[in-house]
Protein backbone atom coordinates (compact mmCIF):
# COMPACT_ATOMS: atom_id res chain seq x y z
CA UNK A 1 0.00 0.00 0.00
CA UNK A 2 2.82 2.39 0.83
CA UNK A 3 4.51 1.74 -2.51
CA UNK A 4 1.23 2.36 -4.34
CA UNK A 5 0.76 5.72 -2.58
CA UNK A 6 4.38 6.80 -2.99
CA UNK A 7 4.46 5.79 -6.65
CA UNK A 8 1.45 7.97 -7.40
CA UNK A 9 3.02 10.83 -5.49
CA UNK A 10 6.38 10.48 -7.25
CA UNK A 11 4.76 10.24 -10.70
CA UNK A 12 3.07 13.59 -10.03
CA UNK A 13 6.34 15.19 -8.92
CA UNK A 14 7.94 17.18 -11.77
CA UNK A 15 11.55 16.69 -10.65
CA UNK A 16 11.83 12.98 -9.86
CA UNK A 17 15.31 12.07 -8.61
CA UNK A 18 17.26 10.06 -11.18
CA UNK A 19 17.53 6.95 -8.99
CA UNK A 20 13.72 6.72 -8.85
CA UNK A 21 13.09 7.30 -12.55
CA UNK A 22 14.49 3.99 -13.80
CA UNK A 23 11.16 2.15 -13.85
CA UNK A 24 11.69 0.15 -10.66
CA UNK A 25 8.56 1.59 -9.05
CA UNK A 26 6.43 0.46 -11.99
CA UNK A 27 7.93 -3.03 -11.69
CA UNK A 28 7.06 -3.09 -7.99
CA UNK A 29 3.49 -2.03 -8.74
CA UNK A 30 3.19 -4.81 -11.34
CA UNK A 31 4.48 -7.34 -8.78
CA UNK A 32 1.93 -6.12 -6.23
CA UNK A 33 -0.91 -6.30 -8.77
CA UNK A 34 0.11 -9.84 -9.76
CA UNK A 35 0.28 -10.95 -6.11
CA UNK A 36 -3.12 -9.40 -5.37
CA UNK A 37 -4.74 -11.13 -8.33
CA UNK A 38 -3.73 -14.65 -7.18
CA UNK A 39 -6.52 -16.72 -5.73
CA UNK A 40 -5.45 -18.85 -2.79
CA UNK A 41 -7.85 -21.08 -0.90
CA UNK A 42 -6.95 -21.21 2.76
CA UNK A 43 -8.68 -23.70 5.02
CA UNK A 44 -10.71 -22.07 7.76
CA UNK A 45 -9.92 -23.64 11.11
CA UNK A 46 -9.74 -22.71 14.74
CA UNK A 47 -6.41 -22.30 16.52
CA UNK A 48 -5.13 -25.45 18.19
CA UNK A 49 -2.58 -26.29 20.85
CA UNK A 50 0.48 -28.28 19.90
CA UNK A 51 0.28 -32.05 20.45
CA UNK A 52 1.13 -32.80 24.07
CA UNK A 53 0.58 -29.22 25.22
CA UNK A 54 -0.63 -29.17 28.85
CA UNK A 55 -3.04 -26.34 28.03
CA UNK A 56 -5.20 -28.88 26.17
CA UNK A 57 -5.85 -30.65 29.48
CA UNK A 58 -6.22 -27.36 31.35
CA UNK A 59 -8.83 -26.20 28.85
CA UNK A 60 -10.77 -29.46 29.11
CA UNK A 61 -10.74 -29.34 32.91
CA UNK A 62 -11.80 -25.68 32.99
CA UNK A 63 -14.65 -26.31 30.54
CA UNK A 64 -15.88 -29.11 32.79
CA UNK A 65 -15.60 -26.95 35.93
CA UNK A 66 -17.42 -24.09 34.21
CA UNK A 67 -20.16 -26.50 33.12
CA UNK A 68 -20.52 -27.74 36.70
CA UNK A 69 -20.75 -24.19 38.06
CA UNK A 70 -23.54 -23.45 35.57
CA UNK A 71 -25.42 -26.65 36.51
CA UNK A 72 -28.09 -25.74 39.09
CA UNK A 73 -28.48 -29.29 40.42
CA UNK A 74 -24.72 -29.76 40.85
CA UNK A 75 -24.25 -26.42 42.62
CA UNK A 76 -27.17 -26.92 45.01
CA UNK A 77 -26.19 -30.48 45.93
CA UNK A 78 -22.45 -29.89 46.16
CA UNK A 79 -22.21 -26.34 47.53
CA UNK A 80 -25.74 -25.33 48.52
CA UNK A 81 -25.50 -22.34 46.17
CA UNK A 82 -27.17 -21.14 43.02
CA UNK A 83 -25.40 -21.70 39.68
CA UNK A 84 -22.85 -19.11 38.63
CA UNK A 85 -20.55 -18.42 35.76
CA UNK A 86 -16.79 -18.10 36.00
CA UNK A 87 -15.30 -14.79 34.92
CA UNK A 88 -12.01 -15.69 33.29
CA UNK A 89 -9.14 -13.22 33.04
CA UNK A 90 -6.35 -14.07 30.65
CA UNK A 91 -2.67 -13.45 30.32
CA UNK A 92 -0.01 -13.80 27.63
CA UNK A 93 0.91 -17.26 26.41
CA UNK A 94 -0.32 -20.16 24.33
CA UNK A 95 -3.34 -20.40 26.62
CA UNK A 96 -4.46 -17.05 25.17
CA UNK A 97 -6.04 -19.27 22.51
CA UNK A 98 -8.73 -19.90 25.13
CA UNK A 99 -10.24 -16.68 23.75
CA UNK A 100 -11.25 -18.57 20.61
CA UNK A 101 -13.54 -21.50 19.84
CA UNK A 102 -13.87 -24.18 21.07
CA UNK A 103 -12.59 -22.76 24.38
CA UNK A 104 -14.03 -19.25 24.04
CA UNK A 105 -15.98 -19.36 27.34
CA UNK A 106 -12.68 -19.76 29.20
CA UNK A 107 -11.26 -16.28 28.68
CA UNK A 108 -13.48 -13.22 28.86
CA UNK A 109 -10.69 -10.70 28.56
CA UNK A 110 -7.02 -10.48 27.77
CA UNK A 111 -5.16 -8.18 30.11
CA UNK A 112 -1.58 -8.51 28.92
CA UNK A 113 1.55 -10.04 30.33
CA UNK A 114 1.26 -10.51 34.08
CA UNK A 115 -1.98 -8.56 34.44
CA UNK A 116 -4.62 -11.33 34.55
CA UNK A 117 -4.56 -11.50 38.34
CA UNK A 118 -4.66 -7.71 38.69
CA UNK A 119 -7.65 -7.57 36.37
CA UNK A 120 -9.35 -10.31 38.38
CA UNK A 121 -8.69 -8.43 41.61
CA UNK A 122 -10.00 -5.21 40.11
CA UNK A 123 -13.20 -6.78 38.78
CA UNK A 124 -13.90 -8.96 41.83
CA UNK A 125 -15.65 -6.31 43.97
CA UNK A 126 -18.15 -5.67 41.17
CA UNK A 127 -19.39 -9.21 40.52
CA UNK A 128 -20.77 -12.15 42.47
CA UNK A 129 -19.24 -14.58 39.99
CA UNK A 130 -16.10 -16.54 40.73
CA UNK A 131 -12.94 -15.18 39.14
CA UNK A 132 -10.60 -17.46 37.25
CA UNK A 133 -7.18 -16.09 36.29
CA UNK A 134 -5.15 -18.02 33.74
CA UNK A 135 -1.36 -17.97 33.87
CA UNK A 136 1.21 -20.06 32.04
Amino acid sequence: MLIEILTGFLRDTPNIPHELSNGRLSEELETIAMANSSKVDVAIRTPAYCPGCPHRDSSSALLEIRGNFLNAQYMRQRYGKEPMDLVAHGDTGCYTMMMFEPNKPLMHNYSGMGLGGATGGGVDPFTHQQANCIYG
